[in-house]
């Protein structure tokens, strides 16, 4: 894995590691080994907070209307297509072992997207292998 990626895969841990008290021992690792090693640490789907993420701010302070994400924080402003593609790749990303699925990105947008908006993103932007309930998308 490059270095490219590992910081990229860190900049997503670092804004979507709960800070809870079963989850602190992940920061004592300390932020500037986090953001400086090339070991990435070890995390799972249980301990990463879903939901959208601005891209400007990386807030979760976000909410969809329509065709659009909107950041109330920072007043970023982004297609909702966009945002679902986003973080489609940051899962891919975070979870390469993981198939990609419907219901999947629809649990790690914490369900701020119908699943039938999903599933026509997901169509559109990435081979469709299998069929009816087994769809899974690379």
């Amino acid at each position: 894995m490059n270095n490219y990626k590992k910081s990229r895969i860190r900049e997503s841990l670092m804004h979507r590691v709960e800070l809870t008290q079963e989850n602190f021992a992940f920061f004592q690792i300390a932020p500037n080994d986090l953001l400086q090693e090339t070991i990435l640490p070890s995390y799972d789907f249980h301990i990463l907070r879903p939901g959208v993420v601005c891209q400007e701010c990386y807030s979760f302070n976000t909410y969809v209307e329509a065709q659009t994400t909107f950041c109330e924080s920072c007043g970023g402003i982004e297609d909702a297509e966009e945002t679902i593609k986003r973080h489609s790749e940051e899962f891919l990303l975070l979870f390469p072992e993981v198939p990609l699925t419907t219901a999947r990105i629809y649990q790690w947008c914490d369900g701020s997207f119908s699943k039938q908006r999903i599933y026509r993103v997901l169509r559109k932007n990435y081979l469709k292998v299998g069929k009816t309930k087994a769809v899974q998308y690379q």
